[in-house]
């Protein structure tokens, strides 16, 4: 009798020992599964803030070429065309103080109808000499600091089908896009270059050029909270119904 009543005893610990493992077992796909879950939940993360930032910079771009634009009309541009001997004084004394551009513009050049400038200051990072054939819109890197360089062409008034100048603007780039884009997925504190100088980036490749941060998602958070919360709820059934069921088999077989 007491063997038989052992071997029922070695039965019932065999059979919770084999459930406890089928559990381990089970949770552990299910830890799996969402690490999984979470990795791909960073993986779109990471899209969606390489696209929310690929879209500011578009933005950027946009908004800065069509302040070049309307900043090569100005009068006061095509007077420092028509008589260039005051423009060094206009530019150091005259262009910002005046307000004539917003206050994260942080230089602006006139050029010639060839590309020369009318007078390069000896701190600007502007050319001195443009690529007349070739106006687009490009970003620099000074100092880890980004900046974006846009040109326009300065058209007569009267002829409008004739250039007989450009202007270059130079706008700062990290404080813009913050102020350009509600960012959901960048931290937008974390935005900084990659490098410390680059003379020319093309507007398509800035990109590759800065770092960021992507915030953590509230989702995974819950998610994971939820998980285990469940695996703990589960783990105490568990041991719970272990110790009635070997008490069963113990005392009443």
């Amino acid at each position: 009798m007491n063997y038989k009543k052992m071997s029922i005893k070695s039965y019932a610990l065999s059979f919770i020992l084999l459930y406890i493992f089928v559990f381990i077992l089970s949770t552990l796909f299910a830890f799996s599964d969402l690490q999984t879950l979470n990795t791909n939940i960073v993986k779109n993360n990471l899209f969606s803030g390489k696209l929310e930032l690929s879209g500011a910079i578009k933005k950027l771009v946009s908004n800065n070429n069509k302040l070049s634009e309307s900043f090569s009309k100005l009068d006061e541009v095509h007077q420092q065309i028509d008589n260039p001997e005051h423009y060094s004084y206009w530019q150091t004394h005259r262009l910002f103080n005046s307000k004539i551009l917003p206050g994260h513009i942080i230089e602006a050049s006139v050029y010639t109808e060839r590309g020369k400038n009318l007078g390069q200051l000896s701190k600007s990072s502007l050319p001195g000499i443009i690529n007349t054939s070739d106006i687009k819109s490009y970003f620099i890197i000074l100092d880890h600091k980004p900046a974006l360089i846009s040109i326009s062409p300065i058209v007569d008034h009267d002829i409008p089908e004739k250039i007989i100048g450009y202007t270059a603007i130079k706008s700062k780039v990290l404080s813009e896009l913050i102020n350009i884009e509600q960012f959901n997925h960048i931290q937008t504190n974390s935005i900084k270059s990659l490098i410390a100088d680059k003379k020319h980036i093309p507007i398509n490749r800035f990109i590759n050029y800065l770092d960021y941060k992507i915030k953590q998602s509230n989702d995974s958070k819950i998610l994971a909270a939820q998980v285990h919360q469940v695996i703990f709820r589960n783990s105490i059934i568990l041991i719970l119904f272990a110790l009635f069921f070997y008490y069963l088999m113990s005392h009443f077989l």
